[in-house]
């Protein structure tokens, strides 16, 4: 480069061509260009940058990018479609494609995907009750999807009331950081995805007022951390067994960080994914999901009924399995004006009757129903309706003993007449069952 005293000068160049210098690229930043260029060939194995020519023919300069993006969105399907058949925890999908446990459980619910929180059993829920209850609110350390949850769906005192101060990890912590970060790095940006769906490829640009929601969600969660938790070390009082030793060689030491830290501290640990709490109990741990929380909640009137049936249908709303429901959230579903045709309700009686549920108590649930319905002898034609749709989902899979359902029904619904059992045994015949005796 030549300049006189320092200044920029231009160049004449043979045949009286001027030149002008504009910029000048430190040698440094060249060989990060040059090393950044030969990335992907050496090192293959290790995920980084890559290189997107877009030239003036067209899309087809894109067609490379467009091939990795179905082949990862079929990576993602295959493992999705393994989580739903076999318990894995949630967490593990992450250490597999990226992204943090929220990103994936939101992929989950996005995608109409069941997220498996229980079985559904009522000895499952009386184990967790009972874990709380020998808690005795001496605290409990929630994981990062369980804050996440928690907080949207704004439970957070309930929480604290029934279970005492709550603790996180700091790895934890390092996710909502992360997503911060993450966010504002794309503020002044065009920020887009690409991803597949149904067949075709759809892009996705954010708008600056989507991020600044993100990162005003970031915030508050950090903030309400800040203010409210306990950063509780990952240390607990005992190793960890060898296979799980060796399983947090391939997931990553943190993997195990909520664990450790109710091992250490002695509390309860709160948990939505079901596979990792099923690993903290047999580790030793009291634990707990977040229904089981807010049933104790309302049994000490710390939460009220409305507040209580919101959360229900949040829960329900994002797939979760399996919820627990009694008479109460059908009924306050029922006098809801704004379900006019119904599907909310139907929504609420899906989630009776499932293949694990205990058979004795979701009769109960429908019979303490039935009997606030049918308390008139001729009852309105939506309330026969969801008589019906009750009738349908407790049935469902449980035609050999549709006469002990059918029995245990008549026996325990007191309504005026014989109204209840007139359409009972007009629902049997009208699918295909014969009435009772």
């Amino acid at each position: 480069m030549a300049g006189t005293k320092g200044k920029r000068q231009a160049l004449s160049i043979g045949g009286g061509k001027i030149l002008k210098t504009i910029s000048i690229k430190h040698k440094y930043l060249d060989v990060l260009h040059k090393s950044m260029e030969h990335f992907e060939r050496q090192f293959p194995t290790v995920g980084g940058l890559e290189r997107v020519v877009i030239d003036k023919e067209g899309s087809e300069s894109l067609q490379p990018m467009l091939i990795r993006v179905k082949e990862r969105h079929d990576a993602i399907e295959a493992a999705f479609n393994q989580y739903e058949h076999n318990p894995l925890p949630l967490e593990f999908l992450t250490h597999s494609f990226g992204g943090d446990v929220i990103q994936v459980w939101q992929t989950i619910t996005d995608t109409g995907r069941i997220f498996r929180v229980c079985i559904g059993t009522s000895i499952e829920r009386e184990a967790a009750l009972r874990a709380i209850a020998e808690n005795a609110r001496k605290g409990c350390v929630v994981d990062t999807l369980t804050f996440y949850v928690m907080r949207r769906l704004g439970i957070e005192d309930a929480v604290s009331a029934v279970c005492g101060a709550i603790g996180i990890t700091e790895s934890s912590v390092d996710v909502f950081r992360l997503r911060s970060e993450e966010i504002r790095s794309h503020f002044g940006n065009t920020f887009m995805t690409i991803f597949w769906r149904n067949g075709q490829y759809f892009r996705h640009e954010f708008t600056d007022e989507e991020l600044r929601s993100a990162l005003k969600e970031a915030e508050n969660d950090l903030s309400w951390i800040k203010e409210h938790c306990e950063v509780l070390p990952a240390e607990g009082t005992r190793d960890l067994p060898s296979d799980l030793r060796e399983f947090a060689k391939k997931v990553g030491r943190d993997f195990f960080d909520p664990i450790l830290a109710a091992d250490g501290a002695g509390r309860l640990l709160l948990c939505e994914d079901f596979t990792y709490r099923i690993i903290g109990g047999q580790s030793g741990l009291r634990t707990s999901w977040l229904q089981p929380v807010l049933m104790a909640a309302r049994h000490e009137n710390l939460i009220t009924m409305a507040k209580f049936c919101e959360v229900v249908l949040n829960m329900i709303e994002c797939r979760t399995q399996f919820i627990s429901i009694d008479a109460q959230v059908l009924l306050m579903v029922v006098r809801d004006k704004t379900d006019e045709d119904g599907r909310k309700f139907a929504k609420v009686a899906e989630t009776l009757g499932g293949p694990d549920a205990d058979i004795g108590s979701i009769i109960r649930v429908a019979a303490n129903f039935f009997g606030e319905i049918w308390r008139e002898w001729d009852p309105a034609l939506r309330h026969k309706a969801q008589t019906g749709k009750i009738l349908e989902c407790l049935m469902r899979g449980r035609g050999e003993i549709y006469p002990h359902i059918s029995a245990a029904l008549l026996k325990s619904v007191v309504s005026p007449g014989s109204g209840f059992r007139d359409y009972l045994l007009g629902w049997l015949r009208g699918h295909f069952f014969l009435p009772v005796k």
